[in-house]
């Protein structure tokens, strides 16, 4: 991995309040995710990080890479961006 993307993923990290440091770093050790597979995997209920996905995506660090229906509900699946996914 190059450096300066390593650089660029902390100062990234570092700027973000706690939890939505630990979303992003939860999508990007998924590679990609859902709101609810990423609750789950930190315990949460989707509820409780909806929003730092709405946050992160106005920010830049993720986007929508596609959908995928979880028990009859067509959910979106999100992944971090190229800066981010680089890191």
């Amino acid at each position: 991995m190059h450096e300066n993307s390593l650089k660029t993923y902390r100062e990234i990290l570092d700027e973000l309040p706690q939890m939505r440091r630990r979303v992003l770093i939860q999508i990007r050790a998924l590679g990609k995710a859902t709101i609810e597979e990423t609750a789950l995997a930190l315990g949460k209920y989707p509820n409780q990080v909806s929003g730092r996905f709405s946050e992160l995506r106005e920010a830049g660090h993720i986007k929508q890479a596609g959908n995928k229906v979880v028990n009859g509900r067509t959910c979106a699946i999100w992944e971090p961006n190229a800066t981010v996914n680089k890191a």
